[in-house]
């Protein structure tokens, strides 16, 4: 057998991931087999960058890239040329500036312009512009500085320039002689001098001798007199005792007159004849009580005396009484007590032998 060695018996080719090499399986006793040259690059694995970088990330040769680096800080000791840089950066030598700066439109600007980033977020050649007192206040309209103004602003050293038609808080222009009152609601309102609301009097003081003439209404929870309240409307809850008191209508009323409540909520006077009510609305209104009823009177052709004798003409009926042969049986079957009412069957001995005859259980 020829040598490995021998390139005649053996040309040398270039390797292809089916060409087969002969070696040891050392999971099968070392037996001798053939393994394909992809299978046995296969057992080499391809080196991330981190990997690289973590074996050694300083070298001294240099780094061609056709594609973007992208990096959270880029230090270098020399100069960076032809590049883009985008991103955070932090470069510890000076940059080449090139010359020619084109902005997005593909102008190189005039002398004096600033790159200005626009609504596309692109970069364009402009002048630099001065903002106006307006946009100076929209971008913020509070400070602590003071404000020196040497030209004409509306308000001259010596004269004040006050505006026409103010208003007030909800829109009103006042009156003439009025003054503009700040409110506790940090509001300004138009308001005559010394004029106070009837609350403001009332929490200074509550109590006053004077008399008070009031040519309109007064509404109130409650009212309180101690002496006479006269040729008035009270409405509402109150608490009066005066004389001459008026209806609704108005009048006095007459004596022995009550004031009774309409149904359209009034108070009228009318004369009431206590009236004795009959036996039906006294039912009507309620048929249960737990007091006993003594009539000495006829009631319906039924006589009631001392005796509790009952007689008349019209016959009495006991609803739902029940049916029994006897004493015993009422007791026993029936279940009824000493005292209980029962009527016989029929089906009971001589005498009880007739059906319907009332009895008193003994």
């Amino acid at each position: 057998m020829s040598k490995i060695s021998n390139t005649s018996a053996y040309p040398t080719t270039a390797p292809a991931d089916g060409d087969l090499l002969i070696g040891t399986d050392i999971n099968d006793s070392n037996a001798t087999k053939t393994f394909t040259i992809g299978s046995v690059v296969a057992l080499t694995p391809a080196d991330t960058l981190a990997e690289v970088l973590t074996a050694g990330n300083t070298a001294t040769n240099n780094i061609v890239l056709t594609g973007d680096i992208s990096c959270t800080n880029l230090t270098s000791t020399t100069a960076i040329s032809a590049a883009t840089i985008t991103g955070t950066t932090s470069v510890t030598t000076p940059l080449i500036i090139p010359t020619d700066i084109q902005d997005v439109n593909g102008n190189t600007g005039t002398v004096g312009q600033y790159l200005a980033k626009n609504a596309a977020n692109s970069l364009e050649w402009g002048a630099f512009v001065t903002g106006t007192l307006a946009d100076v206040l929209a971008a913020g309209n509070i400070a602590a500085n003071g404000i020196t103004l040497t030209g004409a602003t509306g308000i001259i050293a010596s004269t004040v320039s006050v505006p026409l038609d103010i208003r007030d808080n909800i829109g009103n222009f006042g009156t003439a002689g009025q003054t503009l009152k700040k409110s506790a609601a940090n509001a300004l309102a138009w308001e005559t001098v010394g004029d106070n609301t009837l609350a403001e009097v009332l929490a200074a003081g509550n109590i006053a001798t004077n008399s008070i003439a009031l040519t309109g209404d007064i509404a109130c929870t409650n009212l309180g007199a101690t002496l006479v309240v006269s040729a008035n409307t009270v409405e509402a809850t109150v608490y009066v005792s005066p004389n001459d008191i008026l209806d609704s209508t108005p009048s006095t009323g007459t004596a022995g007159q009550y004031l009774r409540k309409s149904a359209a909520n009034a108070l009228a006077w009318e004369t009431v004849t206590p009236t004795i009510p009959n036996l039906s609305d006294v039912l009507a209104s309620g048929n249960s009580a737990a007091n006993g009823i003594s009539l000495t009177g006829a009631t319906g052709g039924i006589a009631i005396n001392t005796q509790a004798e009952i007689a008349g003409t019209t016959p009495l009926k006991i609803a739902n009484i029940s049916s029994f042969r006897d004493d015993s049986d009422a007791g026993l079957s029936g279940g009824l007590a000493a005292g209980d009412v029962y009527q016989t069957d029929g089906t009971g001995l001589a005498p009880l032998n007739a059906a319907g005859i009332l009895m008193v259980k003994q």
